[in-house]
């Protein structure tokens, strides 16, 4: 992220605006925040210009070539152009951004719409599974904004029968994940899935929770 992101703004500093207490209560209603770097900014809920230039629109939605599988991604995920995209999963991870995710899913709507119209009644959104530890999990919150706004069924149903961090593995390692079914949903029939997950790199842990759902019919795949 840019340097100045972090930083106080400077006219804080002066010992006569410390002290002019209605003037402080005016700019503090006035100087807003960019809701991912925290750099001020003057209208609520906006990106500041960093931001803005790196942040994507439901244009730049792309289709994942290298995936088997159907996959819709807004940011390549490369050790050379992810810098930004993995900035804002830190933040996610850490909480910091709670009411990003219905933000997020509009970048997806156009493309989730025109695969909901093909889709019957059975269709469902499934998030990535969570790590057995984790009491937030960001992709379960993005799944969740999405079902929302669709109004469609959440189900949690996945499990990791691996547990270890992803990002620690190698590619052949990370193409053995393997996923199944909670216990209570043994016995369901997945025809129509949307999957959700936070990043799409090698695409074992679509295929994996594809297999793990029965192979559904119609079946994609949406990440950040």
């Amino acid at each position: 992220m840019h340097e100045k992101a972090f930083k106080a703004v400077p006219f804080f500093a002066s010992k006569s605006f410390v002290h002019c207490k209605p003037i402080s209560r005016i700019l503090k209603t006035l100087v807003q925040y960019c809701w991912l770097c925290h750099f001020p900014t003057f209208a609520n809920f906006e990106l500041c210009d960093f931001c803005k230039k790196h942040f994507k629109t439901p244009d730049d939605l792309q289709l994942l070539s290298a995936v088997k599988l159907p996959a819709m991604a807004l940011w390549e995920w490369s050790p050379t152009k992810n810098t930004w995209c993995e900035e804002l999963i830190y933040q996610m991870k850490n909480k910091k951004l709670l009411y990003i995710h219905h933000y997020l899913v509009e970048m997806w709507l156009s493309d989730v719409l025109t695969f909901y119209k093909k889709a019957r009644s059975s269709l469902c959104v499934v998030p990535s599974p969570r790590r057995s530890w984790a009491k937030y999990d960001h992709a379960h919150s993005l799944a969740q904004a999405l079902a929302e706004k669709l109004s469609l069924p959440l189900i949690d149903c996945l499990e990791r029968e691996n547990q270890e961090v992803q990002k620690r593995k190698s590619k052949q390692q990370r193409a053995a994940i393997k996923i199944g079914l909670k216990t209570q949903f043994l016995d369901w029939q997945f025809n129509e899935v949307i999957f959700i997950d936070d990043v799409i790199t090698t695409g074992s842990t679509l295929q994996a929770a594809w297999i793990a759902l029965g192979k559904p019919r119609h079946f994609k795949g949406y990440a950040l």
